[in-house]
Parts: C-alpha cells; sequence; structure tokens
C-alpha cells in the first residue's frame, strides 16, 4: 500500500524519527511477528494512557486523541520510574513507550505510574523498494576526531537523580571560562528534553543516541555502546565550526542497568545512597578506559 499524501498529512513525527526525512515514507508493509529495534511502523492510537502527548521532531508536545495516526519506532526501554518495555506486539497491537515515539510492549511499570497508551498497528513504512525502513540507515556516518578534546561525563544511578541539572550548571561554567561545549546524551530512551535543554545551557551542539540510530540504548552491547560513544565524540567534535583551544564536551548517561553504563571510570559512590549521583568525572574521551568498566560490570547492568 502506497502512503499518499492524505495520510502523510494525518502522521505524526515524533522525536526519535527526527533524522528520518518525511520523503523516506513510501510504502505500508505487513508487521513482522517479531519487530526488532529501530523497524519504523504506522499505528493508530486506541486508547490514550500515561503518554497523553507525543513530542514531535520539532520539538513541540502534541496532545494525543483516540484515532490521531503515529509514525513509531520499535525499541526496549527500562525506565525506573515508569516502564520496562520491549519491542515486540501483541498480534497488531503494542503500547507508546515513551513520548519521544518508542513502541513495543510493556513487561512491568512503577505502581503510581497508568497503563500506557494502547496502539493499533497498521503495518510498518518501507521505502519505495518495499524494503523496511530502520533508524540506523539515518544515523551520522562514522568520521574522525580533529582536535583534542576532554570529557566531563555526568553519571546517575536513577531517573530524577539531577543529571540534566549537573549537565546544564557544568555546560554554563564551561561557557563563561571561554570554552567552546558539547552536550552529548549517550544512553537512555528517545525524548528531547535533555537535548534542548543542553542547548538552553549554551551548548554549541547537541546530540544524542538517536543520532547514532538508537531509538533507546536498553540491552545494547558493550561493542555497540562503545561505537556510539566514539562516533558521537566524533561529531561532538566537529560542531565548532571555528578553531578554538579550549573545547569540552559534557556528556550525561545513567549508570543503572535501566539506561545501560557507558564512560564510567571510576564506579565511587558520594552520600551512601543509591539514587545519588556517582560522579562528574574529567576524562580522555578513549575507548580502552570505558571497555575496562564495561568488564568490569555485571551482565545486567550492561542494559
Amino acid at each position: 500500500m502506497i502512503i499518499n499524501t492524505e495520510i502523510k498529512n494525518k502522521m505524526r513525527i515524533p522525536y526519535a524519527l527526527r533524522r528520518v526525512p518525511e520523503a523516506s515514507f513510501a510504502q505500508l508493509l505487513p508487521c513482522p511477528e517479531t519487530p526488532y529495534r529501530g523497524v519504523i511502523a504506522l499505528p493508530e492510537v486506541e486508547k490514550v494512557g500515561k503518554n497523553t502527548s507525543l513530542e514531535l521532531s520539532n520539538g513541540r508536545r502534541c496532545a494525543l486523541h483516540e484515532g490521531d495516526t503515529l509514525v513509531v519506532v520499535f525499541g526496549n526501554r527500562y525506565a525506573t520510574m515508569q516502564f520496562e518495555g520491549y519491542a515486540r506486539t501483541n498480534g497488531e497491537h503494542c503500547d507508546l513507550l515513551s513520548m519521544g515515539g518508542l513502541c513495543g510492549l510493556v513487561e512491568s511499570k512503577h505502581a503510581s505510574v497508568a497503563e500506557p497508551t494502547k496502539l493499533r498497528l497498521l503495518g510498518v513504512i518501507g521505502d519505495e523498494n518495499q524494503r523496511q525502513l530502520q533508524l540506523t540507515d539515518y544515523s551520522l556516518r562514522p568520521t574522525s576526531r580533529t582536535r583534542d578534546i576532554r570529557v566531563m561525563v555526568v553519571c546517575g544511578t536513577s531517573m530524577d537523580s539531577g543529571k540534566t541539572h549537573s549537565v546544564m550548571s557544568a555546560s554554563m561554567g564551561l561557557r563563561r571560562r571561554g570554552h567552546r561545549v558539547a552536550g552529548i546524551k549517550l544512553t537512555g530512551s528517545a525524548a528531547g528534553r535533555d537535548t534542548w535543554n543542553m542547548l538552553d545551557a549554551g551548548a554549541d551542539v547537541a546530540l544524542d543516541f538517536v543520532d547514532g540510530g538508537f531509538p533507546s540504548t536498553y540491552l545494547c552491547t558493550p561493542d555497540e555502546l562503545l561505537n556510539l560513544h566514539n562516533l558521537l565524540l566524533s561529531h561532538g567534535d566537529r560542531g565548532w565550526t571555528a578553531p578554538a583551544r579550549n573545547c569540552s564536551i559534557v556528556a550525561k548517561s545513567p549508570v543503572s542497568f535501566y539506561g545501560g553504563p557507558l564512560l564510567v571510570c571510576r564506579r565511587r559512590t558520594y552520600g551512601g545512597t543509591r539514587r545519588r549521583q556517582y560522579a562528574s568525572q574529567l576524562a580522555r574521551g578513549t575507548s580502552c578506559s570505558l571497555r575496562s568498566c564495561l568488564d568490569e560490570l555485571p551482565e545486567r547492568s550492561r542494559g
């Protein structure tokens, strides 16, 4: 089935698909029995639940109503205060896992959270050659870094532990000291709030895992995380259009298994509370220290 202009006019395209040109949405194909991470689908809203709005690719929140046509992407999510969900379907039905456009089936949820918004799948989206569209097709391409950069990493063990506030504060402080700053969200589930916040705090460029072709990073392998780390650092470097001696990248990442570890060089805790932040560290953006960290973590922590 061809996705005509009438259908395209109804489609609401979320943050998770901000890199995908609308012109790529050409064909509607049957849904696979077992969708995999990154497959792009076209559903209708059956029942509005926890997520009452969808964050569009331009950052605007769009209120959801039954019968709305969305474009979503399959992925996995583990959010301690919201949903645990996986890239699955129940026949032609699935759940909206995040307001950024991640979909799948909820496995469990926090007791205080309402049921997810329910979706009915119309099909998956393909190109003119009837090939399924995948988010990885639209990721940034590998490139080399052009200068020596210092990387500050802000990590936390849970949602709402203060990571974004720390990143914004660090970015503002570095800018005031004459540094150029790139903000990077290395792990999590697709949502644009942190990207906009990093830009608002003065970052010259803001990137996240969506730019690397990932709708979320839960259940990514260590090698995938290493490659994502290198990709985003190289493009964060290229975000500066003019030469600068003082260049810094401020990176945000959860440590707990819901988001996956990344760029954690030491596992020191402060304050004795699990939900407190681990540390803000200055480190070289090298893969060797990251690899040693990943190797030391328990298997489930790599989430």
